[in-house]
């Protein structure tokens, strides 16, 4: 069970009826800024959810998503809903450095039968225009390098994902990775643009260097790496 973390005595304290935050009406006093350095060192992580959908409503502010916040563990988790978009994760990201600068009381937090602390997070509508911002999708690859984060969902409806460790050394005249999408499996990537021939140690080195993406490829494909559940 995660540790209730109470906020400051003379922090403002907020129902747990639903309401929105108030992060721009809101003026945090002096002792939960102080309170709110214990949140610096929190990490952030993405995580999907299921069973919840983007509303929008007649306050002019729409429903994008949930963040908790694990005092055990140190880590602010961050749930956009299905469909949400750049804009909407770029919300929810401001809401944790507002939290970091002392605005815990202006979030509707709520506990759940588990002890974790949960609120909404809503954008205004009209900042939202979905057809004008690309969606995005929280990463369940594991061996992805943007694993709990987010990628943005390209034109197909599918993302690209990126292994971990494909990076080349900086000034390398290529680049040797492993890409995949959500359904396929991972695949060797070259990227060179030759602006002169390459030497026989340069050749030797990047035959090498396909080899072992090639391998790491096989491992990555097997049936014993699965993606992390929902």
């Amino acid at each position: 069970m995660s540790t209730i973390l109470q906020a400051a005595p003379e922090a403002a304290q907020a129902p747990s009826g639903g309401r929105l935050n108030r992060l721009g009406a809101y003026t945090p006093s002096p002792a939960e800024i102080e309170h709110a350095a214990r949140f610096r060192d929190y990490t952030v992580e993405y995580r999907p959810i299921r069973g919840r959908s983007i509303t929008h409503h007649e306050d002019g502010f729409s429903r994008i998503g949930q963040i908790s916040v694990d005092h055990d563990a140190r880590l602010f988790k961050l749930y956009p809903y299905p469909h949400a978009t750049t804009v909407d994760v770029r919300q929810m990201e401001r809401t944790v450095a507002a939290i970091r600068s002392g605005y815990w009381g202006a979030l509707p937090w709520q506990t759940s039968e588990t002890g974790t602390q949960w609120a909404t997070v809503a954008v205004r509508t009209s900042a939202r225009r979905e057809s004008e911002w690309p969606e995005v999708r929280v990463c369940k690859v594991e061996s992805c390098q943007h694993f709990r984060e987010w990628h943005r969902v390209d034109d197909e409806g599918s993302v690209r994902h990126f292994a971990v460790g494909a990076d080349e050394p900086e000034g390398s005249p290529w680049q040797v990775g492993l890409q995949r999408t959500d359904d396929g499996p991972w695949q060797v990537s070259i990227d060179y643009a030759p602006d002169r021939p390459l030497t026989e140690l340069e050749v030797a080195g990047l035959l090498s260097r396909i080899r072992w993406v090639a391998e790491d490829a096989r491992r990555l494909n097997s049936p014993a790496v699965q993606e992390v559940p929902c």
